[in-house]
């Protein structure tokens, strides 16, 4: 069983982490430290409330076990550190933080692959990807030099290079954007809002696409960063809308996760559906199959979803149409937190 360590201050804080929590719990750098525990664990509300009462209690030693969204068992052995009860800033407690997932060590070293693989295959695209418009650019401006720019063609195809130069800055930000997602900066946002907004950005694009949205139920406030999620549907709904024969339709419900309650939105188009041969590569980055896409939105999609303690995945593709599943963290531990106080 593979174990990490970790150090938190008194208030439940991680001050700390070793390199092998850091790979078991998948952090970015950013994330390593200056997160509650039970933030960083995605604690339920009853581990919360446990977790909480031993920061307040004399005891020396407990364990809290918490289910992950994957089925995986996270075991954190907390420890009170001999001699602490000083400073309210110093190192109070000493967690112990192992997974008892008999897979573990093996999904470890093939995480390890394809990290390695995913750099890879982004400096392989990226350099493919960047190379065919500076070529564009190249032969453009000889052909300019050349003609000195004196007609009207070669007047044309000066106006061309904004256009190129403007492909390659998109696809070095995403590029960056993919390599280090920006931590989010969360605040409560109602989902309506959120899908009325990206609905408008998008609409005007598919003037024949109808896009719409229904809810069955009442539905908490979510706790993301807005611009991120936003950007995350946005990404979606174009990506559903340019495949749709007729409609996109968003559907949102509540659904009851080991951490609380969160939000489900589900995004079908009425398209062809994603050949069933290539459904397992769609969030590999660089992966596309449309003539002008970089093969990053979905993969940097994923990734906003799940730094802001989401997930976005492939919900079903047929004949039919497609459905991408987005699921959405809300307030509903910091109510229940609330109500426990």
């Amino acid at each position: 069983m593979e174990t990490g360590t970790l150090f938190l201050d008194a208030t439940g804080h991680v001050t700390w982490a070793d390199p092998r929590a850091v790979t078991l719990l998948a952090l970015i750098e950013d994330q390593r430290v200056e997160q509650p525990l039970a933030d960083l664990l995605q604690f339920s509300p009853d581990n919360r409330r446990r977790f909480s009462e031993f920061l307040l209690e004399p005891k020396d030693i407990t364990t809290i076990e918490q289910l992950t969204l994957d089925n995986m068992r996270i075991v954190a052995q907390l420890q009170r550190l001999k001699g602490s009860g000083g400073e309210k800033s110093a190192v109070q407690y000493q967690c112990q933080l192992s997974i008892r997932d008999a897979a573990v060590i093996e999904r470890t070293a093939l995480a390890a692959v394809q990290l390695r693989s995913t750099i890879q295959s982004i400096i392989a695209g990226f350099a493919h990807e960047v190379r065919n418009p500076l070529a564009a650019i190249l032969s453009i401006s000889e052909a300019a030099i050349q003609s000195k720019a004196t007609t009207l063609s070669g007047y044309n195809d000066l106006a061309r290079i904004p256009e190129l130069v403007g492909r390659i800055e998109s696809l070095i930000q995403q590029a960056y954007d993919y390599s280090k997602p920006a931590l989010p900066k969360k605040t409560a946002f109602h989902v309506s809002h959120l899908i009325s907004r990206a609905i408008e950005m998008i609409q005007p694009k598919y003037n024949n696409i109808s896009i719409s949205h229904s809810t069955a139920e009442p539905l908490p406030l979510l706790k993301v960063d807005v611009d991120q999620i936003e950007r995350t549907l946005i990404n979606l709904l174009d990506n559903a809308a340019s495949a749709a024969r007729s409609s996109v339709k968003i559907m949102t419900r509540g659904a009851q996760v080991n951490r609380g309650l969160a939000v489900i939105l589900d995004i079908h188009d009425d398209g062809p559906g994603i050949p069933e041969i290539i459904q397992q590569r769609i969030f590999h980055p660089f992966f596309t199959t449309k003539a002008k896409g970089t093969g990053l939105g979905l993969a940097i999609a994923r990734d906003l979803a799940r730094i802001n303690g989401g997930d976005l995945r492939l919900g079903r593709s047929t004949a039919e149409g497609t459905v991408f599943r987005l699921l959405l963290p809300t307030q509903i531990d910091k109510a229940h937190r609330a109500g426990e106080r």
